[in-house]
């Protein structure tokens, strides 16, 4: 059982590709780093149990059951009075889509959820964290301290991706918390960009792979887009190049697919070549797909892309 901890969103798409100063029409779904991991693994037939506080509303409750939906573990989400976090995705032709937080009196943003943790770890393989709870209040910088410190406890590997929001803290505030904490994580799943945050240096993915190595993260990853990933640590070195992208749709939650797909491949104990190469399908076919999550792919279409088996399918 994966266990993941983390806020999710109302999510607001404009679905025509005109920008929202001049109006248009918005999808709704719901996202989030954590959420979307969890969806990740659910497809490729890994069991997750996502833990996070919404609130008590149809938006809520629209997210709490669309994840269930998904074969994921939700019992442990609280809901009371109050509102659920939102986002709306904006595009920017040529450019990347602006995303619009509406978070910081969500549910979730005054919750710290400690007093979960002792049962929502029970059974646990992984603790799944990110870098945006600590980034939304105090409350939830408690709560993802005290999660760490239960799971060190009860020998549960930790496995982080910095997934760091400019919009939520700045990366002085990222450092001074996070850099600390790199030893205690037994993976870390990092942008080069992040990487480069964290270490206050530039480099390579290479080299910034066995910086966050040296710091004391038995095994760090890093992610460089259309360069690929690379490996390194307690087991060696290891890289793959990207998959080709034929058209990228939308790239926001690459990166989390590609998270999934790394520890889906850990926990099938796949060697490290392999767990890159599948987080690296995964992060490709989600730039292919519309939302965050919803181009998650089953195991036999994620072989199928693997493998690049092409036909129409009939």
């Amino acid at each position: 059982m994966i266990v993941l901890l983390g806020e999710a969103l109302v999510n607001l798409s404009e679905s025509r590709g005109r920008p929202l100063a001049k109006g248009g029409q918005l999808d709704l779904s719901f996202a989030g780093a954590e959420v979307n991991v969890a969806i990740g693994l659910s497809r490729l037939e890994h069991p997750a149990r996502w833990v996070s506080a919404l609130g008590d509303d149809s938006l809520g409750e629209m997210v709490r059951k669309g994840l269930k939906a998904e074969g994921i573990d939700t019992q442990f989400v609280r809901q009371s009075k109050g509102s659920t976090a939102l986002m709306v995705k904006a595009p920017r032709p040529g450019l990347e889509p602006e995303v619009i937080y509406y978070r910081s009196q969500s549910v979730m943003a005054h919750s710290d959820l400690s007093e979960l943790a002792e049962e929502a770890l029970q059974g646990a393989s992984v603790l799944y964290l990110t870098g945006i709870t600590p980034a939304l209040s105090s409350s939830c910088r408690k709560g993802f301290l005290h999660w760490m410190d239960l799971a060190e406890k009860q020998g549960i590997p930790i496995w982080f991706d910095p997934n760091h929001r400019r919009k939520l803290w700045s990366d002085s505030e990222a450092r001074e918390l996070l850099v600390p904490l790199l030893p205690r994580f037994t993976g870390v799943l990092a942008g080069k960009d992040e990487a480069e945050m964290l270490l206050n240096t530039s480099g390579s993915a290479t080299e910034l792979a066995a910086l966050l190595h040296q710091t004391g993260v038995q095994h760090a990853i890093v992610k460089d887009g259309e360069n690929g990933s690379c490996y390194h640590g307690s087991l060696g070195t290891a890289s793959e190049p990207a998959f080709d992208v034929r058209q990228i749709v939308d790239p926001v939650g690459a990166g989390d697919a590609f998270g999934a797909g790394v520890i889906s491949g850990v926990l099938e104990t796949l060697p490290w070549e392999e767990c890159l190469r599948r987080g690296n399908a995964l992060g490709a076919i989600a730039c292919q797909c519309a939302g965050d999550w919803e181009g998650a792919p089953d195991r036999k279409t994620l072989e199928l892309f693997m493998n690049r088996t092409t036909g129409a399918g009939r």
